[in-house]
Parts: structure tokens; C-alpha cells; sequence
């Protein structure tokens, strides 16, 4: 694979990832026509062999649907700490010429945000009162729930927002009961995110304190927002000192934006009394915390924190280099003698060329995709099933991809660590759908079914590039479901790393 195949199938991903949604009638960020462009531009590319063409469909992808993904990412992070200005300056440059209106209206909400805070509440009303006539209701709620105007927002049609309104107005069972239409039985994956959202002020104001810190970390709520969020359940569990405790000490932080410095002092006067919920509210919380606790389990995380991964990644870019040192990556005579498989329908009679092969790659597009792929998925295999059971599915993938290339693949030379990847894709689809953690829970269903497409778009990959072992791929997913499941029938998830409280 050259490194015009990565960037021409890059951009087609990046194209039909918001060209599909659209089709589907789901509005997504991004332009359309970016989209369609960058989809024919890497069609045509692929086909013809022409670089510029993916060249044309990569950069009005960037441009049109990753660059307003990016830039909306972070001023809503920004937004959540506080700074609303920022919020509104970058959600301004997502724009890219106001051609998006929700990005428009977004940034109008955020730049009232900000006056309301340095006590100008004139902006914040103009605009509630221009968007509830331009009919855009979701968005004149949110500028009221800014204002904590929580009477009003119980009115809102948007659930999540109703929920919490009436949790702050002390209607805690109603709003716990009220959000429980966020969670259908079949939901998919955006949907399960967009329910999560909504659950947190639920959680907090029903005294979930450990499902509420996971849940708001999960969310990637700043430091302050998690602190301030925890506080809120310890009070409604019953911990009222030692919650106005914790605000007290987060409030004296130096480092807090005055619109955050001035929620936490908002909260301090209005910490919730402790709760008593009926069955059937502790039923919809009960759902959401056990929908929270998979949510956590499933999560990516950084891969210099599971060590399985960490060294499969070092020796993989040790035989990179070994590679480079002994005469080229692109050299096949090196890749044999340093231990990759020939193929010719028998076991090799080094039988240590079975693991050695996933060591070497042709090229460094090679090695970044089965790297990245690695890195993804091996720290959630890690948490799931321990780093020990992360471990036997890498290298036990790895070793019966190797010995079903040996049998029945293509003649030729193969290496790469792309069987050990797609056995922890295999892995991950046992784990989401049978593991105690995600076994008959949406959020384990829908990140299996995320899993099956990867395994899907393999498929046709496989298909449209020859020189791919699809044997190794096939094999080597199979052997890493295989191994997750009786890795787990052992009671090995048992050595999992709980989810962080």
C-alpha cells in the first residue's frame, strides 16, 4: 500500500462519514458538497491511479468537513470551561464563511453567553427572542437555561434539557422519570451519546456520586465541571457538609475562569438537600448507571497507559528500525531474512516466523495504519480483559493469522501486525456484546455494531487491493473473537482494571 492509497481511502472515509448521514436525512458539520467532492475526487483517484484527483478530494475534505469538526471540538470545550468568548471566536471560524447556520447560531449563543456573564443580559434577550421567531426553539432554550431561568426550561422540547430543569427546580423524581425517554431499547451509537449528555444532571441530583464523576470524566468535562458535578451528588446523597467543602476549596483555585469561579459560587447557594426517588425513578437511574459503567469500560484511552500495547507498539517500531539498519523497508530480501512468512501452503520450518512476520512492515504507511489500529483498540481490550488477556489475543491472533497465511493465502512474501489488529477488532465485538460490564447494554451494542462496519470496510478493502491478505485479516479476527471469548469464559475479565470513579 502506498502512502496515495492511504491518503485516497483517508478521504473517502472522511467523505462518507458525512455523505451518508445526510442521505439518511441526519444532519451532520461539515458541507455536503465538500462531502460528494471528496468522495468522487478519492473514487477517481483510486481508480485511475491520479493523484491529483485525491490531492483535489483531500483537501475540500479538510476544508468542508474535518477542519468545522475540529474547530467546533474544542470551542465547545472551550465553552465548558468557561470561556465563551473563545467558544464563539472559534465556532465563528468553523464556519468558514457563516455557510452553516446551526454553527452560525452556536456562535451567537455562545457570544450571549458571554455578555450575560459580564452582566449584559440585553444581547442574551435579543437573541432568545429573535430565535424562538426564526423558529429555532432548541437553541432560545438554551440561552434560557443559561440564564437559569429553569422555569422557563422545563417547557423546553428538548428532553435532557427538561430533565435537568425540573432536577434544579426540586422536581428531582420528575426529572429523573422525564429524561428515561432519552434511552430507547434500540439506539445507535450518536444516539447513545446524545443520551448520555442528558443523564448527567439526573444522576447528580438522584446522589449518584460515583456514576456522576464517571459520567462527567466520561464527557470530558473539565477538572472544575467534574468537581462541581460531584459536589451535587454527595449533597443530594446526604453529604451536604462535605460537599460545600469541596466547592470551597475548588473556588479558591487561582487558575478557574470567572464564568466557572461564578457558577461554583451559584452552586454553593444552591446545593441540593438529600433525595428520596421511588422505584420507578431508581429504575431509570439504575439503566443509566449501569449504561455509564460500559460507557467507561468501552472508552479510549491513551496507549502509554496499558502496557500490552505499549510494547506491542516499541517492538513493532524496533523491527521498523532493524528493517532500515539492515537495508530498507521496501526491501523484500530483508523482510525474509529478518523473519517475514513466504507463503507456499505449509508451515514454515521456522516456526518462529509465525510472530516474527507482524514485526516488519513494507513501508511506513504500513506501519502507521497497523500502529494507529493497535493503539485504538489494544487499551480497551487492556481494561476489558486485564493487559494478561490483552496479551493472549494480540500474540495468539498474530500466531494463527500467521498460521492461516502459511496454509492458505496468497504465494508471496507477507508481514505486518494487521492480523494481531484485526484480532483485537474481533476482541472488541465479543467484549462489547458478552462482557458482565456490557452484556444486554445499548452502549455495549452499539460499539459492536461500530466494530462490525470496521470489519465490513476491511472486507472491501481486502477486496479492492489484491496485494491486502485477506486470509490474515479474516483469520486473524476470528482467532481474536475466539480468544476474547474464552478468555472471558475463564473468568479472565475478572483481572480488568475497574472503570475510574
Amino acid at each position: 500500500m502506498t502512502p496515495l492509497d492511504i491518503v485516497g481511502w483517508l478521504t473517502l472515509a472522511a467523505g462518507l462519514g458525512s455523505l451518508v448521514p445526510r442521505l439518511a436525512g441526519r444532519r451532520t458539520v461539515g458541507w455536503a458538497g465538500a462531502a460528494a467532492v471528496g468522495v468522487a475526487g478519492a473514487l477517481l483517484g483510486l481508480f485511475t491511479r491520479d493523484a491529483a484527483w485525491i490531492a483535489l478530494g483531500g483537501v475540500v475534505v479538510v476544508i468542508g468537513v474535518v477542519l468545522p469538526v475540529r474547530l467546533m471540538a474544542w470551542a465547545r470545550r472551550r465553552a465548558l470551561a468557561g470561556d465563551y468568548a473563545a467558544a464563539a471566536r472559534w465556532a465563528r471560524v468553523a464556519t468558514l464563511g457563516r455557510r452553516d447556520p446551526r454553527l452560525r447560531l452556536w456562535a451567537e449563543v455562545w457570544a450571549a453567553a458571554d455578555a450575560l456573564h459580564h452582566d449584559r443580559p440585553g444581547p442574551a434577550e435579543a437573541l432568545q427572542a429573535r430565535l424562538a421567531a426564526e423558529g429555532h426553539p432548541a437553541f432560545a432554550f438554551l440561552l434560557t437555561a443559561l440564564r437559569r431561568d429553569w422555569a422557563q426550561a422545563r417547557f423546553s422540547p428538548a428532553v435532557d434539557l427538561q430533565a435537568r430543569a425540573l432536577c434544579e427546580l426540586g422536581e428531582v423524581e420528575a426529572g429523573v422519570e422525564a429524561s428515561a425517554r432519552l434511552w430507547a431499547p434500540r439506539m445507535r451509537w450518536p444516539r447513545v451519546l446524545a443520551a448520555r449528555a442528558g443523564m448527567l444532571a439526573p444522576l447528580a441530583f438522584g446522589g449518584r456520586v460515583r456514576a456522576t464523576r464517571r459520567l462527567a470524566r466520561l464527557l470530558r468535562q473539565p477538572a472544575a465541571g467534574v468537581e462541581v458535578w460531584t459536589a451535587v451528588a454527595r449533597a443530594a446523597a446526604g453529604e451536604g457538609e462535605g460537599a460545600r467543602q469541596q466547592l470551597e476549596a475548588l473556588r479558591s483555585r487561582p487558575d478557574l475562569t470567572p464564568a466557572v469561579r461564578h457558577a461554583v459560587a451559584r452552586r454553593l447557594a444552591h446545593l441540593p438537600g438529600p433525595v428520596e426517588l421511588g422505584p420507578a425513578a431508581r429504575a431509570v437511574l439504575d439503566d443509566a448507571e449501569a449504561e455509564v459503567t460500559a460507557g467507561a469500560l468501552l472508552r479510549l484511552r491513551l496507549p502509554w497507559r496499558a502496557p500490552t500495547t505499549l510494547l506491542a507498539l516499541a517492538a513493532m517500531i524496533g523491527g521498523f528500525v532493524a528493517q532500515a539498519v539492515a537495508g530498507g523497508t521496501l526491501s523484500g530480501a530483508v523482510a525474509h531474512e529478518l523473519g517475514a512468512l513466504l507463503t507456499d501452503g505449509a508451515l514454515p520450518a521456522e516456526r518462529w516466523r509465525l510472530l516474527a512476520y507482524a514485526l516488519l512492515h513494507h513501508g511506513l504507511p504500513h506501519l502507521l495504519a497497523n500502529g494507529v489500529a493497535i493503539a485504538a483498540v489494544g487499551p480497551v481490550i487492556g481494561r476489558a480483559l486485564g493487559e494478561a488477556g490483552a496479551a493472549v489475543v494480540l500474540v495468539g491472533s498474530v500466531l494463527l493469522a500467521g498460521v492461516g497465511i502459511s496454509l492458505w493465502g496468497t504465494p508471496g512474501l507477507t508481514l505486518g501486525a494487521s492480523g494481531g489488529a484485526m484480532g483485537l477488532v474481533g476482541a472488541l465485538i465479543v467484549v462489547a456484546a458478552r462482557h458482565p460490564r456490557c452484556r444486554r447494554r445499548r452502549t455495549g451494542r452499539a460499539v459492536a455494531r461500530l466494530a462490525l462496519v470496521v470489519l465490513g470496510a476491511q472486507v472491501l478493502f481486502d477486496a479492492a487491493m489484491p496485494q491486502s491478505s485477506s486470509v490474515g485479516h479474516a483469520v486473524g479476527a476470528l482467532a481474536g473473537a475466539l480468544l476474547a471469548t474464552l478468555w472471558m469464559a475463564l473468568g479472565g475479565w475478572r483481572t480488568e482494571r475497574p472503570p475510574r470513579s
